[in-house]
């Protein structure tokens, strides 16, 4: 990613520590300044699976809703001031 994105792009400032959704927001905003974004199908990603430890407590669950509903309400205010801009972004790139 180059320093001009980051430059006009910036990370939601309101998220729970849990940072949960960051990359859409981040993503969507990206789209909405003119940038293209690709994905990596083949990139992985490690997640060591354990019975225990880890953020597991109340206070992370509520954190990864409240993200999650921020995202909802984001898109929605995107989506009436803008229309459907992932439609455009589609087909602006076939």
């Amino acid at each position: 990613m180059t320093k001009e994105v980051h430059k006009k792009v910036l990370y939601e400032d309101n998220l729970g520590y849990c940072s949960y959704r960051e990359e859409q927001f981040f993503s969507f905003r990206a789209l909405l300044e003119g940038f293209k974004t690709a994905v990596d199908t083949g990139a992985i990603a490690y997640h060591l699976a354990c019975p225990s430890g880890g953020e597991r407590t109340q206070e992370y669950m509520n954190g990864l809703t409240t993200n999650h509903e921020l995202l909802n309400r984001f898109c929605q205010k995107i989506f009436v001031e803008k229309g459907d801009f992932l439609e455009e972004y589609r087909n602006k790139f076939k």
